[in-house]
């Protein structure tokens, strides 16, 4: 059986890598940027009002004598021009005068510090300064970023928040993977697609539908390539188109050590290296890992506690990688409502449960096939190998659902 901390360096290891396209930024989103990003120009690219306001000289409001002999600490200009955002004055603003100016206009020559509109009251073109105004209101060229400063680097996955950033430096198209493409397999004499008549010695397939919802989670092309009967020459074709077609495979069932359990020997007959089965994981101890050329397949086993808790702990990390991005997964402590006792702790183990302002509350759980537990938890707890118990009141680590 082997430790958790060797199933990360095997699966950290697996580097392929998908190819690259490069997208219009909207169909970009959720792909993950496979280049770094420098701004060509300043941002933002010129001196600008931050506020609506007059645009005026901060040396007539500052008191002294200015270089045209005329005494400072006016409040009272004359209005020499009116520009909004996109306009650009060709006024060049001089001692006593100002230019109303609208929030994001380019500053006019002469001056350097914006009186924000509420501090003034205007009569025809001119206006009085009402109160000190204590900011320069003014955003800088290059304020936000210098031109050759980076805007995104290697590793991202792009959220709309850096589309908006990438179209704010004018950038129309990026380089982003391919999405890693995923096949999906189901294995069993009893399993029944959902919308058919219910037998007796037969269950639903819920494992396939709950691995093709996570792939349109993550943005992932998926192929169902059904429920394959307890047969090795059947089971064979559905491995062989799926790899054909797909870059990583996900089956489920079949894995562990029954008399029809055929997946790890009809992979090694096909020639995929396995590189573990067995893991100290609970749920998921017969959990498949093999590499098939440059593609790979995750053997999960058939219960269905398995394949939430093992996607988002195993597989969704790993299909992140083939992309080019290692993310680390936001995990964090809560106090535990009620203790917790095992009597085997050999696994690393996974609990639903339910977090809310720092309390933790386990959910009813009867088990690896207990599905309903999932669908009221909204994170895991993981009791590490070794931890046999743990009161309540005592904090533990929580992986989001």
């Amino acid at each position: 059986m082997i430790e958790s901390a060797r199933v990360a360096e095997i699966l950290n290891s697996y580097n392929y890598l998908t190819p690259t396209v490069r997208l219009p930024l909207l169909a970009a989103v959720g792909r993950v940027l496979r280049e770094d990003l420098r701004a060509e120009s300043d941002s933002p690219p010129f001196d600008k009002a931050a506020m609506d306001g007059y645009a005026l000289r901060a040396a007539d409001l500052s008191g002294g004598i200015d270089g045209a002999g005329l005494s400072a600490g006016l409040s009272e200009f004359s209005v020499i021009d009116c520009k909004g955002a996109g306009d650009v004055s060709q006024a060049e603003v001089g001692p006593g005068q100002c230019v109303q100016i609208m929030t994001g206009a380019m500053m006019p020559s002469g001056a350097d510090k914006v009186v924000r509109v509420e501090y003034t009251e205007r009569v025809g073109d001119r206006v009085h300064i009402t109160q000190p105004e204590p900011n320069i209101n003014v955003i800088y060229a290059g304020e936000n970023r210098k031109a050759g400063e980076p805007i995104l680097s290697v590793p991202c996955k792009l959220r709309p928040r850096d589309i908006a950033v990438l179209a704010s430096h004018g950038i129309a198209e990026v380089t982003v993977a391919e999405p890693v493409r995923v096949g999906i397999i189901s294995t069993g004499n009893e399993l029944l697609n959902p919308g058919e008549p219910s037998a007796t010695g037969k269950i639903y397939d819920s494992n396939a539908y709950q691995v093709a919802a996570y792939c349109v989670e993550l943005g992932l092309p998926y192929t169902k390539y059904g429920a394959v009967g307890d047969d090795p020459v059947h089971l064979r074709q559905a491995y062989e188109r799926a790899f054909e077609d797909n870059d990583l495979v996900i089956s489920s069932g079949g894995v562990s050590m029954g008399e029809f359990d055929y997946v790890p020997s009809v992979l090694r007959d096909m020639g995929a290296e396995v590189l573990f089965h067995t893991i100290a994981y609970k749920p998921g101890k017969s959990t498949l890992f093999a590499r098939f050329g440059d593609k790979c397949v995750f053997g999960l086993a058939g219960n269905p506690a398995a394949s939430v808790v093992l996607f988002r702990v195993l597989i969704e990390p790993t299909l992140y990688r083939m992309m080019g991005l290692d993310p680390t997964y936001f995990s964090f402590c809560g106090r535990l409502s009620e203790g917790i006792r095992r009597s085997s702790a050999r696994r690393k183990e996974y609990r639903p449960a339910f977090y809310d302002a720092g309390q933790i509350r386990l959910i009813r759980y009867g088990g690896s096939s207990h599905m309903d537990a999932f669908a009221e938890a909204n994170c895991v707890v993981e009791l590490d190998a070794g931890v046999t118990e743990l009161k309540a009141g005592e904090e533990i680590h929580v992986r989001p659902l």
